[in-house]
């Protein structure tokens, strides 16, 4: 049987309106900028085929950013429309893959590990199957696509992205256990003070 791809895709078009003027993901944590954090903890994942980061047509220093490291950049023309229509772009640019990781920008704790056991989850289930972060009960991102569900994808609008997928279809999810405190983004600029 082939090894299944799977296509990671970065969410990094959103407006970070709390944060303020600045680029949240340019911004450093731990010594690196925000994005690269991310983007670091998904290169070490043997799993994944490719890492995309959708990003705003109009964040050039971002793009810029981007252009050495080891990643696509494809724009969202449409981010005005919340993260939904993020997913719309990663799930048209995922149709070679057998699935599709969708994983914010912002996380600095995310782990390997975690990213790592999150595949092994989605292999279990395949094509038709959804593996998703679990912490305090709630199913959350990062979470893995089979290829069965793009087409749902296209059909999330707002801000609530791809969330409803994951409730609606609780009974069939493989959940995996990762710590709240893994799963924080950051929102706010005082959540970089310490770092």
């Amino acid at each position: 049987m082939a090894t299944e791809r799977i296509c990671a895709v970065i969410l990094a078009s959103g407006l970070s309106r709390r944060f303020g003027e600045a680029s949240k993901l340019l911004q450093h944590f731990n010594g690196l900028p925000l994005i690269d954090l991310v983007i670091n903890t998904l290169a070490r994942v043997n799993e994944i085929a490719e890492v995309i980061i959708v990003v705003r047509p109009d964040d050039h220093n971002l793009k810029s950013l981007l252009q050495t490291r080891n990643v696509r950049v494809v724009q969202n023309l449409n981010s005005e429309h919340g993260i939904s229509a993020a997913i719309h772009v990663a799930a048209k640019e995922a149709y070679n893959f057998d699935a599709l990781l969708i994983c914010p920008a912002d996380m600095p704790w995310l782990t390997t590990d975690s990213i790592k056991r999150l595949c092994q989850a989605w292999k279990v289930s395949g094509k038709s199957g959804i593996a998703a972060a679990i912490a305090d009960g709630q199913l959350r991102s990062p979470a893995i696509f089979g290829s069965d569900w793009f087409s749902k994808l296209l059909e999330c609008n707002g801000d609530s992205g791809a969330k409803w997928i994951l409730e609606s279809n609780r009974d069939i999810v493989v959940p995996v256990s990762i710590s709240s405190q893994e799963l924080e983004d950051i929102d706010l600029r005082k959540e970089l003070q310490g770092s």
